[in-house]
């Protein structure tokens, strides 16, 4: 294997990701009588924290606090975290929805 091939084999390697979205099941938001018909109106709020490892912080505050404000909200009504794992790193992030 010459240098310029494994140069590009762990380049590629540190680009890759997985990405998965999940609602929390220990969420404080009553969704069960949440009216749904008008969810393309909710504005977005989001908050997102680096990981290294996938446990070590690094940087930002993945809080639904932080996502509120991020989106001015003044009422939540659904909250939901997306997780991106890298070779290294890990992006996770809140994501709240409202009015």
């Amino acid at each position: 294997m010459t240098a310029r091939t494994l140069l590009l084999a762990t380049a590629a390697l540190g680009l890759s990701a997985c990405t998965f979205k999940y609602t929390p099941i220990a969420t404080t938001v009553e969704v069960g009588t949440t009216d749904f018909s008008n969810i393309d109106s909710y504005k977005e709020g989001k908050a997102c924290q680096t990981l290294l490892f996938g446990a070590l912080p690094i940087g930002g505050q993945a809080t639904v606090t932080d996502a509120i404000k991020d989106g001015k909200l003044k009422t939540v009504r659904l909250v939901d975290q997306e997780i991106t794992n890298y070779y290294v790193f890990a992006k996770r992030c809140v994501i709240v929805l409202g009015e």
